[in-house]
């Protein structure tokens, strides 16, 4: 044992030094990698940032112009109140950004807030016309030298070669942008006055000098392609314009620029211009940083797969060694405690079982080990099983599926079985081995499912019974009432025939006109005993039909009951729609709404008893006036053996009953309310 372990140490030792090498030199390169791919995703932001910047500080710049112009000469009012609203959009999307990642712009976050907060002060004093157009124009350009300074500051964290060139290009572009806005401000300033102040021409000249240097440094770090775009876009006639109109500012000749509007178009369309070189810049600039990060990106993965992939190797030899030693009992461990499998011979004769098989039949191993398999076979396995299994495992086939076996004290177990047959080197079958998954919990509850399942049914069965029986009784009700009348016409005129044979001279065409009577009233018993002969046929199959046919149907029946109490029977018809469904299970619901109505208006002794059916396509509704159901009761209605009518023999399953066959047999719904002056029930179908 001893001699083992040294020559395990010897192992160890030198895996141990190469690994701690390998991690040494891989976590050196990996950090300095990783270093260069944080830089780049910083830049990634801060471009982003920086772009947001530079379009406040164009709004910013849009919005000087306009409140100089306003303050100076009344105009622009609207287009300066659409401006302020760009500019808070801007201004919100920056805080947004700065929210989202607070710790990568701390040293912007005072320059924004500073001038977010000097801004809404500035607006109020300019719309209550308390401050100078020159101060207006002064505290505008200090807001925006706030946030060009915050550029600045994000641009001097670029230190990459390869983008130097393009960030100082397009921070010497927003600088002249920006100067071009005060310029933009200044002349609407000295348009506006007849006589303007030499410090305002001053700031006039200084302002274009200073955009004159911004694009002669801007010009030095473009690209050609750019610089070509500029100076394109700069020769333009509206820019061309701006040189003459400075000249005659300069020359105090009024006379060609005393349009306000006109000169604040053009300068507009000049740092629009600019604004557009700008994003050409900012797209370059981040398909470059872009093009950076993902270099590095590429690297630090590749560099990082290769180290790891090095101490995998590493990792793997000592994988291996430490594999075969637990390999075996891990195995053991694993297919002996919780696999309930089995291996048997060619013959099913048991070669071996794990320890989870022995748990769960209750056999010990050597009591298992060389007898059949189907000393676990449970006799209510039918022996179709084992046949197909059997089968299909000679064949070489797998086999799956559900078998109930036998523990040892006569108890039983399910299992879900999978048996795959094994081969040698010649293609022959060998043995078989099982592995099984202990089903008895759900096999039990699936009995116990099953069992809840037939009572319900047997209890519903029982019910629906019990409902047909005591509509069967109301149905004996309602014949002695149908045939009442008929009854005692055909008696009164069988008499009435009598007493005219009776008489010396007998009419014959009267004596047949009574016949002919009789035979009506017949034929009436006969239409009405096979109404209700329908009503209780089983209904097995779906018919097309419609609610005003069953609603007819119904009151065939019940008319002369409700005749027989003054119960006014009103029925409206808005749109009657065809449907297919069980017509006498939807005929007996709506009797016993109907029955129900009656029974209410009888028991409350309703003056004016009425009952109105509305029938609206595959919508029937049944109302009252009998005052409605009581709100105690009104959320047990449907409660099987609830009645209000126990002393009138009253089953309560009418409602329970018509609540399942309308929900369950016909697809429907059945709903309920009290208005106006009763209950009101609703069939939809």
């Amino acid at each position: 044992m001893t001699h083992k372990l040294s020559l395990r140490t010897k192992l160890y030792v030198p895996l141990a030094i190469l690994s701690i090498i390998i991690i040494f030199f891989s976590s050196i390169t990996i950090y300095e990698n990783f270093q260069k791919v944080s830089y780049y995703k910083q830049l990634k932001k801060e471009t982003f940032f920086m772009v947001k910047i530079a379009a406040l500080v164009h709004n910013i710049q849009e919005e000087r112009g306009l409140t100089t112009g306003y303050l100076n000469s009344g105009n622009f009012k609207e287009r300066l109140i659409q401006q302020r609203e760009r500019t808070n959009k801007s201004y919100k999307q920056i805080i947004s950004c700065i929210q989202s990642h607070h710790a990568a712009y701390t040293k912007m976050f005072t320059n924004i807030i500073a001038g977010a907060v000097a801004l809404d002060p500035l607006r109020k004093r300019v719309d209550n016309h308390t401050i100078t157009t020159e101060e207006a124009f002064k505290r505008y350009s200090q807001i925006n030298q706030t946030m060009l300074h915050g550029i600045t500051i994000l641009a001097n964290d670029f230190y990459q070669p390869e983008i130097t060139k393009d960030i100082l290009a397009y921070t010497h572009l927003l600088y002249l942008a920006e100067y071009r806005g005060k310029e933009r401000a200044n002349g609407l300033l000295i348009i506006g006055e007849h006589n303007p102040s030499p410090i305002t021409l001053k700031h006039f000249a200084q302002n274009i000098a200073v955009a004159k240097e911004h694009e002669h440094l801007f010009l030095q770090y473009a690209d050609m392609n750019t610089i070509t775009q500029y100076k394109k876009l700069m020769r333009s006639a509206e820019v061309l314009k701006i040189d003459a109109i400075e000249k005659d500012i300069f020359l105090h000749n009024h006379s060609l620029f005393t349009n306000p509007k006109e000169w604040f178009q053009i300068m507009t369309g000049m740092i629009n211009h600019i604004d557009k070189i700008g994003a050409k810049i900012q797209s370059t600039l981040k398909t470059s940083i872009i093009v950076l990060y993902n270099q590095a990106q590429n690297r630090f993965t590749i560099i990082l797969l290769l180290s790891l992939l090095t101490l995998v190797v590493v990792a793997g030899a000592v994988y291996i060694f430490a594999v075969m030693i637990k390999e075996e009992k891990l195995k053991h461990l694993i297919s002996q405690k919780y696999i309930i499998s089995s291996m048997t011979d060619r013959k099913g004769n048991i070669v071996d079982v794990s320890q989870a098989f022995c748990d769960i039949s209750g056999y010990t191993r050597e009591e298992l080990i060389g007898k059949p398999h189907n000393i676990v076979r449970h006799p209510e396995t039918p022996k179709e099983v084992f046949k197909e299994m059997w089968s299909k495992l000679k064949r070489g086939k797998s086999w799956s599926g559900k078998v109930k076996n036998r523990t040892k004290n006569g108890g039983y177990y399910w299992v879900y079985a999978n048996i795959e047959p094994f081969f040698d080197q010649k293609g022959n079958i060998t043995s078989y081995i099982s592995t099984r998954i202990d089903i008895t919990e759900q096999e039990k509850l699936a009995q116990q499912f099953e069992e809840e399942r037939r009572r319900r049914m047997e209890t519903e069965t029982m019910m629906a019974q019990q409902s047909r029986l005591a509509q069967m009784g109301e149905m004996l009700s309602m014949i002695a009432h149908q045939w009442r009348q008929p009854l005692a016409a055909i008696s009164s005129t069988s008499n009435t025939i009598y007493l005219r044979t009776k008489q010396p001279e007998c009419d014959k065409e009267t004596i047949a006109s009574l016949a002919m009577k009789i035979s009506e009233f017949t034929q009436h018993l006969t239409t009405t005993i096979e109404d209700f002969r329908n009503f209780f046929k089983p209904n097995k199959t779906k018919v097309h039909t419609d609610f005003e046919k069953i609603t007819q149907k119904v009151i065939n029946i019940i008319e002369s009951s409700l005749i027989n109490k003054n119960i006014d029977l009103q029925v409206e018809i808005k749109e009657i729609v065809s449907f297919e469904n069980f017509e006498n299970e939807l005929m007996q619901v709506i009797l016993n709404l109907i029955k129900n109505a009656e029974d209410a208006l009888i028991d409350n002794h309703i003056d004016n008893p009425r009952i109105t059916i509305l029938i609206d396509g595959r919508t029937i509704r049944i109302c009252d006036n009998a005052g409605g159901i009581d709100d105690a009761i009104i959320d047990k209605i449907y409660d099987p053996y609830f009645s209000t009518k126990m002393q009138k023999d009253g089953t309560g399953l009418g409602l329970y009953m018509s609540k399942i066959i309308i929900e369950k047999n016909c697809g429907g719904t059945l709903l309920h309310e009290n208005k106006d002056d009763g209950a009101c029930f609703t069939i939809i179908i």
